[in-house]
């Protein structure tokens, strides 16, 4: 290469070699959620003339915002983009779907005619999470009459929004006919819906003729012996699990929890802690509200508080557990104890703690404690101020 044309490739050269210091910056501010570097970043690429070749710097930033949950900024870094790509419709929706705003996700589909088939998955995936059943199936059956790909992620998808036996066997046939089976996750998927029909059996004969299982088809089948009251099958299903080495994780030990809760074996469940003191498992949330429930469901509500008592933090779901806990053993005090202090350190209610709360103060002879629990109910917050101070004394000072 002669001087001239090296003079003449010099400013290309030093324009490609700042894109992949730019394309390097974007991945790994993604990577790391890193915001601040992000935010920077952008507002040094605005001043700058908008370029195609910058096309995949504002798809990570778009990416990048939604992971950090700034949905706003993510759209209108996603509206900037000139010529958006499936890449960049694919990380609007999923920060749409992870918001729960499938609606909108939804929308900007119809819109947008970048698709390819992982649009299709995320908003099939996004209707069954919320409970659209029936827009998810709708979905799957335009996919199948615009002879558009379907792939194992669509076909799960769709079987985990299947709520009836007649739905999962049709969406079954057609994983059979595509030869989509194969695919671990299109197992997974039918034996959770098949057990939440009701239909143990094809739980077991799907999860039998698996050539490859991960952790989550055993939890998977865990979780159906539990929900069916076979307790000693899960039991012999874990034992078989430890035994050809499959990794355990804290769900399974939890799947495994509610087996002893089930058959009320307060030896076994008191064997398993011990267990799970010398794994380490005993101080996470998850497992922690499934060693509450046993002992409550056993009767040894004081040995719930204690586990309670030794988790460092604490989720709302940990809460609730130990208020239902207490509310089981007909102990409401104890329970409206736990509620307050719940309160106190600054967790808000969600609709399953007033259940909880309410079935506690269902034990108590005087009725106003439960009126009053029913006014921190969102539809009932324009009632609250004509409570009493009797009423209400009970309540956090937050909340008087």
């Amino acid at each position: 290469m002669n001087q001239s044309t090296t003079a003449a490739l010099s400013p290309f050269l030093h324009q490609l070699s700042a894109i992949n210091r730019v394309r390097h910056l974007a991945r790994e501010c993604v990577r790391a959620r890193d915001l601040r570097s992000g935010l920077a970043l952008h507002a040094r690429l605005l001043r700058l003339p908008t370029a195609p070749s910058l096309l995949f710097v504002f798809n990570h930033l778009v990416s990048l915002y939604a992971k950090c949950g700034r949905l706003n900024q993510a759209r209108i870094c996603f509206d900037k983009i000139p010529w958006p790509n499936a890449f960049s419709l694919n990380a609007m929706l999923a920060a749409y779907v992870n918001e729960g705003l499938v609606h909108r996700a939804r929308q900007l589909f119809d819109e947008t005619p970048q698709r390819d088939v992982v649009s299709w998955n995320t908003l099939i995936a996004g209707y069954a999470r919320m409970g659209y059943e029936s827009r998810a199936l709708g979905l799957l059956a335009t996919v199948i009459d615009a002879h558009e790909t379907i792939d194992g992620f669509m076909i799960s998808g769709a079987i985990s929004a299947c709520s009836s036996e007649r739905q999962g066997k049709m969406v079954h046939a057609l994983g059979v006919c595509l030869g989509l089976t194969v695919y671990v996750s299109v197992s997974n998927a039918l034996i959770t819906m098949y057990s939440g029909c009701g239909l143990l059996g094809d739980g077991i004969q799907v999860f039998g003729e698996m050539r490859e299982r991960d952790e989550v088809s055993w939890n998977a089948m865990i979780v159906a012996y539990g929900q069916h009251k076979c307790g000693l099958k899960a039991l012999g299903l874990f034992q078989e699990m430890v035994r050809v080495g499959v990794r355990i994780d804290m769900y399974t030990l939890a799947s495994v929890l509610t087996c002893y809760s089930n058959l009320e074996d307060l030896n076994g469940g008191r064997h398993f802690h011990g267990l799970l003191i010398k794994s380490g498992f005993d101080s996470n949330c998850h497992v922690g509200s499934g060693l509450i429930d046993m002992y409550s469901k056993c009767g040894c509500v004081n040995d719930a508080y204690k586990v309670f008592d030794l988790i460092p933090c604490r989720d709302l779901v940990l809460w609730n557990t130990m208020i239902m806990g207490f509310a089981l053993n007909q102990r409401p005090e104890e329970a409206i104890g736990v509620f307050r202090e719940l309160l106190r350190v600054g967790f808000e209610p969600d609709d399953c703690t007033l259940v909880c709360i309410l079935s506690a103060c269902s034990d108590l002879s005087a009725p106003l404690q439960g009126r009053q629990r029913r006014s921190k109910s969102p539809k009932a917050e324009k009632q609250f101020h004509h409570c009493n101070q009797a009423e209400i004394s009970i309540l956090s000072p937050k909340y008087t």
